[in-house]
């Protein structure tokens, strides 16, 4: 059962009760184009939930969405996060700022390049527009378009590098990464205030990264985002460290000084010895710790502290194998992000600790030998991160990882998720696994028609294995209708009915 159907893949999609049949129609994968034209020209208002979640909408419907004079078939149409750069470059030009910025900025997942290039130039016109009319002062120009419209469209800085008007132009100088192409152009601008903008950048980074922070420094006002990345990537004098490790601790500071790069030996062993247990678990990350440090952290009376450092890349496998651990006190976070190199992600698969071996199953470029291992993996986060993030994690591990109830809708559209063997689930005390059970081609979806669970009995009239005379009976019962009208064997007349 591969179509999509809310009904099947969310049932939370698309509300309880007695949802009018035309809802319904909206969201049914077999309806023909024609209809569902013509329902966005009839009930727009129906076909929202088909239009933000359909994962395979029609072009034309797509597109005519795209154009609809009702704003919020357009805005539920900028949802989706399956439309084609095509369509996205349409919504691109929507005279709703916020569908436009949906469609093709940062809300869009992945960000669309040509739809976010299309999308800047507007956002960066309509910033120089409110200037140009005295709407706006020049450093709120320059700020708008360097720190604000950056964060909503990430194409925003290269664009602004290229723009005509060296006002746009400073501003870009403002924010394009050091180094870069558009770092490079602007730097022989033909405006002078655009290259002395660049100069200046350059100048700065210079002194930040030769510069030695001093307690003097710390009189200048930051707030506490500036202040913990000054502890944690620049230069300190000793008598800065000292303080900060002393009165740091409640503001993070003292933690971020533990990752600084700059520490001399003497600074690395007062972080690692420091009374708080956060410090000293910020700093078992540091690749120059000294083999007596590693031991002392591996022994370390805070378990955070030795659950930590029992990942340092230095230690071997049974020196991890004797560092008592507790997973429970890593950061929810971890891991945010596979191995650079698959072949570190392999090395992990094999490892004693779980939570390296976490790390591997979140990369989906893990070959066949370590995904079969962690399949098997006695770590339970371990066999569903695996089945999240693979393309290849076998059908036994998506079940069990649906089975607890994590990322639920994500894992059915997994190309392995099961379809057979699944019978048995119809009798399970748990209402999604029942609506599971309805995948396998064994079980006779009418048998749950008078499910006790409302969702599983929509989802049962919403299964294609009911016979087509049953669906159009289902169509005038209350509180399946809407499903019945939802299945793609409904035949096409009944559609038609639905619509008259």
């Amino acid at each position: 059962m591969t179509s999509w159907n809310p009904y099947l893949d969310d049932p939370a999609l698309l509300p309880d009760g007695e949802a009018a049949p035309v809802h319904g129609l909206a969201v049914n994968p077999a309806a023909p184009v024609e209809l569902l034209l013509r329902m966005l020209d009839r009930r727009p208002d129906a076909m929202a939930v088909a239009l933000r979640h359909r994962p395979d909408l029609p072009h034309p419907v797509a597109e005519a969405a795209a154009r609809h004079p009702d704003e919020a078939t357009r805005r539920a149409l900028a949802g989706n996060p399956d439309l084609t750069p095509g369509i996205r470059s349409v919504l691109a030009h929507d005279p709703i700022m916020a569908i436009a910025e949906c469609a093709a900025g940062r809300a869009a997942s992945p960000p669309w390049p040509e739809a976010a290039r299309t999308l800047a130039v507007r956002q960066i016109e309509r910033m120089l527009s409110l200037f140009r009319r005295a709407r706006m002062e020049e450093h709120e120009l320059l700020d708008e378009i360097a720190r604000e419209l950056p964060y909503r469209n990430e194409a925003v800085p290269a664009v602004a590098a290229e723009h005509p008007d060296p006002l746009i132009r400073r501003a870009a100088a403002l924010v394009v990464p050091i180094d870069g192409p558009h770092w490079r152009r602007l730097t022989a601008d033909e405006d002078e205030r655009v290259r002395s903008e660049i100069e200046r950048r350059a100048g700065d980074r210079a002194r930040r990264r030769d510069h030695v922070y001093t307690m003097d420094d710390l009189r200048v006002r930051m707030n506490g985002y500036a202040y913990r990345a000054l502890m944690a990537e620049c230069r300190l004098a000793p008598e800065l460290i000292a303080y900060t490790l002393e009165t740091g601790v409640a503001s993070g500071g003292a933690e971020a000084v533990a990752g600084n790069p700059h520490l001399t030996p003497d600074a690395v062993e007062a972080v690692a010895g420091h009374p708080a247990p956060e410090v000293r678990a910020a700093a078992a990350r540091r690749p120059d710790l000294t083999r007596a440090q590693l031991d002392r952290l591996a022994a370390d009376p805070d378990a955070s502290v030795r659950t930590r450092v029992s990942l340092h890349p230095a230690l071997t496998e049974p020196e991890r194998a004797a560092i008592d651990i507790d997973v429970s006190t890593m950061p929810r976070s971890f891991p945010s992000a596979p191995c650079e190199d698959v072949a570190d992600s392999v090395r992990m698969a094999a490892s004693v600790n779980p939570l390296l071996r976490r790390r591997a199953a979140i990369d989906p470029r893990l070959p066949a030998g370590p995904v079969a291992a962690l399949a098997e993996d006695a770590d339970p986060v371990v066999r569903d991160l695996l089945a999240r993030h693979h393309p290849d994690a076998p059908p036994a591990v998506l079940l069990d990882a649906f089975r607890r109830n994590r990322h639920r809708r994500e894992l059915t559209r997994h190309r392995n998720f099961p379809t057979t063997g699944l019978a048995p689930l119809a009798a399970d005390a748990d209402p999604q696994l029942r609506i599971v059970a309805l995948r396998d081609p064994r079980l006779d979806p009418a048998t749950l028609l008078d499910d006790r669970d409302p969702t599983v009995r929509r989802a049962a009239a919403a299964c294609p294995r009911l016979p087509a005379a049953r669906i159009v009976a289902l169509l005038e019962q209350p509180g399946l209708c809407a499903a019945a009208a939802s299945n793609e064997a409904l035949p096409v007349p009944s559609m038609w009915k639905v619509l008259s």
